[in-house]
């Protein structure tokens, strides 16, 4: 892996995108623990339709955190997948995802203009220190439901919509 990582930039917000094709209650451990971390606002559960006859539903929720403390980007990616797999995910292939964590967007203490993700993309800035995940953007339709919803319920959030 390259030393693109953001690991020397602080993030003070994030918005994240939850899913489960267990059990809802997977969703609940995810915020639950980032309660720990600072201010959680969550969106409605959003149920998507099962495509397949084989296929489980997904559960999909978004989730806005105010930290208590900024942390670190890299340290933020390293617990997502760390929280992942505390909740028994063993794989990102297999057809049963107990849950499934992405960052959307964050927000930094400066300008992280000259930044790279994980994934070497730039991110996309969205408002003022308020920046997207390339590859996140635009929003999926679940994630769009659920973050109208969420948007509802914070003024924290920034504009993923254009």
């Amino acid at each position: 892996m390259s030393n693109t990582i953001g690991a020397n930039f602080r993030v003070e917000q994030a918005i994240f995108s939850l899913a489960t094709n267990v059990d809802r209650c997977y969703l609940q451990c995810a915020w639950t623990y980032f309660a720990t971390l600072g201010n959680v606002v969550v969106s409605d559960v959003y149920q998507s339709a099962v495509l397949h006859m084989n296929e489980n539903a997904y559960h999909n929720q978004m989730l806005w955190l105010g930290f208590t403390k900024p942390m670190l980007y890299q340290d933020l990616l390293n617990l997502s997948k760390v929280l992942e797999q505390q909740n028994k995910r063993q794989s990102f292939a297999k057809p049963h995802i107990t849950l499934d964590i992405d960052i959307i967007a964050i927000k930094t203490q400066q300008s992280i203009d000259t930044q790279k993700d994980e994934k070497n993309q730039d991110f996309i800035q969205l408002q003022s220190n308020w920046y997207g995940i390339a590859r996140r953007l635009p929003l999926a339709d679940y994630d769009h439901v659920c973050y109208t919803d969420l948007c509802q319920k914070t003024p924290c959030c920034p504009n993923l919509l254009k």
